[in-house]
C-alpha cells in the first residue's frame, strides 16, 4: 500500500486497508493492553483522518509525527559513518562528520550545506552523501569536498524531481507541467510576480489555472517555500495551507534548491537560500496518557543528553561553537513550548550580532510576565563559553536590547554555581539602573532545570529564579549604619 515515492489516491481498498489496520491496533489494544507503533506517511495518515469516520475514535491523540531536523540527521549520518569507517564511539558527531568531508563542507556549516540538497529524509542525505563520495573515490581521495558535492548534485535533483512528480501526479493532475513551467525562470520571485506569471498558463486540459491555488499546491508539497521575516525561507511538505489571503504581493518566493539544477535554475549573485522548516514539534493532537508517556520518554532521552554532553565541551574559543549549539538545543527543549524560531545568530551580517534569540508566544507564566513587564516580544540570549565575566560582556548584552527585545536580555555563562557572587551583582545593579535588566543564568542552573527532565518544572523554575532577580539581585542592598 505504501509505496515509496509514489501517489497516494485514497481508493476504497487502500483507505479499507489502513483503516483496518488502525482499528485492529486499537482493539488489540483494548483487549491485551499492550500497544502496537505503525509506520505510515503523513500524506496518508492525514487523508485517512478526514475520510475514516472512526478515526477519532480509534487513534485521534496517539500519534507522534517523526521530524528531522540538521541535529538529528546529524546524528544519524554519523551513526553511518561509524559503522562504515570503524570510528570510535567516543569521537563526537561533527567530528566523524569533519574526518568525511573537509574544506568548504567542513564543520556544522558545512553539513548545512548538504542537507540544501535534501529534504531532510534520511535516505535522500545517504543517497547524496553515497554518491558525492563516489566521485570523490574517482578522484583518489576518501574524504569529500564542494566540487564533488556539486557533481553530485545534479542528478539528485533530478531523481528528486522525477519522484516528486510521480509522487503526486495522480492526486494534483497537471503539477509535472506546472512544475516544468518553472524551467529556466528566476529561483526566486514575489508572490505577486508568481501569480501573475501563473495566470497566464493553461492547466493540462486547456482550461486557465487558478493561480493562487496552484502556488498553494506547490508549498504543500515542498517545491515551493515563503520567505520568512527572521530570514531564510519556509518549506513544508504536508499540504500545510500557507495562508496567501493575508501575504503581501511583495512576499519573496523561492523554488526548493534541491530541484534548482534538474530545472537549470540558478540563484541570484550573492544570494543565499537557507532552508527553514515548518515547526510541528507540538502538533501532536490531543494530549492523552499514551501521548505524554511517549513525549516524556523522547524529552528524557533529550534531556539527558544535553546534561552529558556539556563536560565534553572546551571553555573558551576552542569549545564556543559547540557550546551555543549547546545553548540552542537547551533552549529549545526547555522552553521551545513558548519561544519559537529560536535560532543562532539571526543577524550575521549586522554590526550588532545577537547570539540567540526566540520569539516569545507564551499566554501565560513567566514568559509571558518577561514579556509584558519589559516589552520584550524577542527573548534575548548572549552566550559566554567561560565562567569570568568582565564588564564588557554586560555591557554588550544591554547595547542589544531595545526594539521588539525590550530591556531585558540573558546572559548566559560557564560558572558552576547557581547564584551570582557579589561582583556579578553589582554590574546587575549598576545596568538596571540604567534601565537595562540583565538575568545571569551559570551552566550549573541550567543543567539543574536539565535533570527535573520536565518542562512544567523548568518554567517553574524559571519563574523563580526571575522573580531572585527581582527581589535581591537587582536591589541595592541598604547600607549598614
Amino acid at each position: 500500500v505504501d509505496g515509496i515515492d509514489e501517489g497516494w489516491a485514497p481508493a476504497a481498498i487502500e483507505n479499507g486497508i489502513i483503516g483496518g489496520l488502525l482499528v485492529s491496533a486499537a482493539d488489540f489494544r483494548d483487549r491485551t493492553n499492550a500497544r502496537l507503533i505503525i509506520f505510515i506517511r503523513d500524506n496518508m495518515y492525514r487523508i485517512v483522518s478526514d475520510l475514516d469516520e472512526d478515526f477519532s475514535r480509534v487513534v485521534s491523540g496517539e500519534h507522534l509525527r517523526i521530524d528531522w531536523d540538521h541535529t538529528s540527521l546529524l546524528m544519524f549520518v554519523a551513526a553511518r559513518l561509524r559503522a562504515a569507517f570503524g570510528h570510535p564511539t567516543t569521537l563526537k558527531d561533527e567530528q566523524v562528520w569533519n574526518r568525511f568531508a573537509k574544506k568548504e563542507l567542513h564543520g556544522h556549516d558545512g553539513f548545512l550545506a548538504v542537507l540544501k540538497y535534501t529534504l531532510y529524509r534520511p535516505r535522500d542525505v545517504l543517497e547524496l552523501l553515497n554518491r558525492t563520495h563516489l566521485v570523490a573515490q574517482n578522484q583518489g581521495r576518501d574524504q569529500i569536498v564542494e566540487n564533488d558535492l556539486e557533481a553530485a548534485a545534479k542528478g539528485i535533483s533530478q531523481n528528486r524531481l522525477q519522484d516528486l512528480c510521480k509522487e503526486y501526479r495522480d492526486v494534483l493532475p497537471g503539477v509535472e507541467s506546472q512544475i516544468a513551467a518553472f524551467s529556466g525562470r528566476p529561483a526566486i520571485s514575489t508572490l505577486g510576480e508568481l501569480t501573475s506569471w501563473l495566470g497566464q498558463l493553461e492547466s493540462a486540459d486547456g482550461r486557465e489555472l487558478v493561480a493562487a491555488r496552484v502556488v498553494q499546491s506547490l508549498y504543500g508539497i515542498g517545491f515551493l517555500g515563503f520567505e520568512q521575516t527572521q530570514g531564510g525561507f519556509q518549506f513544508c511538505h504536508d499540504g500545510s495551507d500557507p495562508a496567501l489571503s493575508v501575504m503581501p504581493a511583495g512576499t519573496r518566493v523561492a523554488v526548493h534548491p534541491c530541484y534548482l539544477r534538474a530545472l537549470d535554475v540558478e540563484l541570484p549573485p550573492g544570494e543565499v537560500l537557507d532552508v527553514l522548516l515548518r515547526d510541528t514539534s507540538y502538533e501532536f493532537g490531543e494530549d492523552t496518557q499514551a501521548t505524554r508517556q511517549m513525549h516524556q520518554m523522547l524529552l528524557d532521552r533529550v534531556l539527558s543528553h544535553l546534561q552529558q554532553q556539556l563536560p565534553q565541551i572546551r571553555e573558551g574559543n576552542p569549545g564556543q561553537h559547540e557550546f551555543e549549539k549547546w545553548c540552542e538545543q537547551v533552549i529549545r527543549s526547555l522552553f521551545g513550548r513558548v519561544l519559537r524560531n529560536v535560532e543562532l545568530h539571526p543577524n550575521k551580517a549586522a554590526v550588532e550580532r545577537r547570539d540567540l534569540v526566540g520569539s516569545i508566544e507564551a499566554s501565560g507564566g513567566p514568559w509571558r510576565r518577561i514579556s509584558e513587564t519589559h516589552h520584550a516580544h524577542t527573548a534575548l540570549f548572549e552566550l559566554k563559553n567561560y565562567a569570568d565575566l568582565d564588564p564588557e560582556d554586560y555591557r554588550q548584552l544591554a547595547s542589544y536590547m531595545g526594539g521588539s527585545y525590550g530591556n531585558v536580555g540573558f546572559l548566559i555563562y560557564r560558572a558552576k554555581r547557581q547564584k551570582p557572587n557579589n561582583k556579578e551583582r553589582s554590574h546587575l545593579q549598576l545596568h538596571k539602573g540604567k534601565g537595562k535588566h540583565i538575568v545571569l543564568l551559570s551552566t550549573e542552573i541550567l543543567t539543574i532545570w536539565l535533570k527535573k527532565r520536565s518542562l512544567d518544572a523548568a518554567q517553574d523554575r524559571l519563574g523563580r529564579w526571575y522573580d531572585l532577580h527581582v527581589r535581591q539581585f537587582w536591589e541595592i542592598p541598604a547600607s549598614r549604619g
